[in-house]
């Protein structure tokens, strides 16, 4: 049964290990993970779902991994003195919803890939800490297909997370815009501030209709990295009576870091 989901970026960017000269203009994102991390860990989740935007994209099939044994590291990143990071993948809930969605001509495809992808391994690198168990995980990885077919994608994983007996968690990663100052990823646009403005207000209200119907001109220029993910987990909480609570919130880097959860009642 899935009785945890929540909002995370996936920016390296976060990590003290990373961004050492810089950890003043992450504060608010690092304390943000770290409650999230304590919240999550106090449910003793037995498997991790994560949604991201760094796994194996396809762009007509959304893919899921069923590799058993996940390992990754910041390597690349410059972080040479800190040790790896190891998980097993749940292969059997995994393969379970592979064929449950095939099942329902579902455009999804099953890959095995061993190392953990840094959107997966930034949330991952905070809740390491905090749990006494790790849990088990599994990744997944939108597509290019319509905002329509992440939404079902969401209803259906509903259906099917809901006739497990294990404890899940499922974690959205995400950035917002990457747009929202002249020290931005990518050019400044002022529709990057109204993008992130308008996002959070929608998820706080619950008005999923409204972000569905969002003008897909504004999010290209907005330049947000998220909302696929957040669709996803829109879909999971269809009909559900839910609250999104914003946990933080910064742009240090020009680019929109928001941490939350929903609350289903």
């Amino acid at each position: 049964m899935l009785n945890f989901i929540g909002m995370v970026p996936f920016s390296p960017a976060v990590i003290p290990e990373i961004n050492k000269k810089n950890l003043l203009l992450t504060k608010k994102t690092v304390a943000g993970l770290e409650k999230f991390s304590e919240e999550l860990a106090r449910l003793k989740p037995d498997t991790i779902f994560f949604i991201s935007p760094r796994g194996p994209m396809r762009y007509d099939k959304f893919t899921i991994n069923l590799e058993k044994n996940l390992k990754g590291s910041f390597g690349k990143f410059g972080v040479v003195d800190q040790e790896d990071y190891f998980y097993t993948g749940n292969y059997s809930l995994a393969k379970y919803i592979l064929k449950k969605l095939r099942a329902q001509d579902f455009p999804i495809e099953a890959t095995q890939e061993e190392n953990i992808d840094y959107g997966t391994l930034v949330p991952l690198s905070f809740l390491n800490k905090k749990f006494k168990k790790k849990p088990k995980i599994i990744t997944l990885t939108f597509s290019y297909l319509s905002w329509e077919t992440h939404f079902e994608l969401g209803k259906l994983l509903s259906k099917i997370l809901a006739d497990t007996e294990e404890n899940i968690a499922f974690i959205v990663n995400g950035d917002l815009s990457q747009r929202l100052s002249n020290n931005s990823p990518e050019k400044f646009s002022p529709y990057g501030i109204k993008f992130d403005q308008t996002l959070i207000k929608l998820l706080k209200n619950s008005e999923i209709e409204k972000i569905l119907k969002l003008n897909p001109d504004f999010c290209k220029e907005a330049g947000e990295l998220g909302l696929k993910s957040i669709i996803i987990a829109l879909g999971i909480l269809n009909k559900t009576r839910n609250k999104f609570s914003q946990i933080s919130y910064e742009a240090p880097f020009g680019g929109g870091y928001l941490v939350g959860r929903w609350t289903m009642r």
